[in-house]
């Protein structure tokens, strides 16, 4: 059995115990606990605070006092009422010494003895990122903003990924709710189904890194200019996931309007191939740009985007597997990482490219460029002088069709 707490708890059990003089013991603190027999875990916490595991915990609540002990003592059993559903109790024996300062005892439904249990204490500090340091500095992460517009299949898992990463405030906008058919793809799962995706993904995002902000907007961002533009400005960069054309070229003249670098993502025709998209304003070509510019070299591949954005009964998704937009995914996840530690001293390589096409299935009816399965391409995307949005209006040289390399 393994007993899981906080080292806010652990802190204040500790802090309790110092009142006692040495050699002395007594109660310290009536707790709240979960037992889940099936997996051999209990999880402890506070009484009215938020979990911090999170709500919904499996398993029954469980009688948890916490003592403090002399050294190598075991606590009596506590006194459970004969209503209680759940016979069995546990202590935590508050020892202070310096080689096992908390210890934990189940008192099983029988007159058995006490079982000592492992404890775990879930130091976020120091322990969250603890596997990615040595790649970059996570703290270089903590103050920037991401806002993700469209948290569908590929946006989520983009803005969980970074969570993970260490990005520190995100903001998240969809106006769509979790439906069944969206689980098979998405981050969240049946549990979430009827909720607002940005706030099913908020808890997602919270799950990883419960220390983060996170906004969210249940609004079709073409039909609110104030809130595109102030979500924008306060951004240090935009995640884009939305499935129709529209919503990324208002968004893209929003992004050059105020500095802000973009990651567009999406995916071809039943996922069997999809690009990710960087445009950093003034170092290169635009997302109008890419559509103008590469239009010859996509060939007859689909425009459609499959990032679940929209609930418009117009709008009919695709099929394509989850995990083949997860690959996408990542990569815009990836790209996002990149962008957000540019200029920050960061040992992390960029790219030499604002495009990468990857490509799941092969299908060269589509062109060479994909004829072959699990491929990827960087592609350079030059201005298009008679872009719309970034370009002066001017005849379009061959010059201005993106390298592929």
């Amino acid at each position: 059995m393994i007993v899981v707490l906080d080292e806010e708890l652990e802190r204040s059990l500790l802090n309790r115990a110092r009142s006692y003089g040495t050699g002395e013991t007594g109660p310290l603190l009536e707790l709240a606990a979960t037992l889940n027999k099936e997996e051999d875990r209990i999880v402890v916490g506070i009484p009215g605070r938020p979990p911090m595991l999170g709500a919904n915990i499996p398993g029954v609540p469980l009688l948890c006092q916490a003592l403090k002990l002399r050294q190598d003592e075991t606590p009596a059993r506590p006194d459970v009422a004969e209503t209680s559903t759940t016979p069995a109790a546990l202590v935590l024996g508050v020892t202070g010494s310096d080689s096992e300062p908390l210890q934990a005892f189940l008192y099983p439904e029988d007159d058995s003895g006490p079982e000592a249990c492992a404890i775990e204490v879930v130091r976020l500090e120091a322990d969250l990122f603890s596997r990615i340091k040595g790649i970059f500095d996570t703290r270089l992460l903590e103050s920037k903003t991401l806002s993700v517009i469209g948290v569908g299949s590929g946006g989520s898992l983009a803005a969980v990924e970074l969570a993970k990463a260490g990005v520190g405030n995100f903001i998240l906008v969809d106006f769509d709710r979790l439906k069944a058919h969206n689980i098979s793809r998405h981050v969240c799962g049946l549990a979430d189904i009827g909720r607002f995706k940005t706030r099913a993904v908020r808890d997602a995002i919270l799950q990883h890194s419960p220390a983060a902000t996170v906004e969210c907007h249940e609004v079709d961002i073409t039909e609110d200019d104030e809130l595109l533009e102030h979500i924008v400005e306060v951004s240090d960069l935009v995640l884009v996931g939305t499935d129709n054309q529209l919503s990324r070229y208002v968004i893209n003249e929003e992004c050059l309007a105020a500095s802000t670098p973009a990651i567009y993502g999406g995916a071809y025709e039943r996922a069997f191939a999809g690009e990710v998209i960087r445009v950093i304003p003034g170092l290169a070509g635009c997302y109008a740009c890419v559509r103008q510019g590469l239009a010859k070299t996509m060939g007859s591949v689909s425009s459609q985007q499959e990032f679940d954005y929209t609930e418009d009964t117009e709008f009919a998704a695709e099929p394509g597997l989850g995990i083949d937009i997860s690959f996408i995914a990542m990569i815009q996840a990836k790209l996002s990482l990149l962008t957000l530690l540019r200029d920050t001293g960061s040992s992390l390589a960029d790219i030499d490219a604002e495009m990468v096409i990857w490509v799941n299935s092969a299908r060269p009816e589509d062109g060479d460029l994909f004829s072959q399965p699990m491929a990827r391409y960087f592609v350079r995307v030059p201005k298009v002088a008679s872009c719309p949005s970034c370009g002066e209006v001017s005849d379009v040289t061959s010059e201005e069709v993106g390298e592929v390399t």
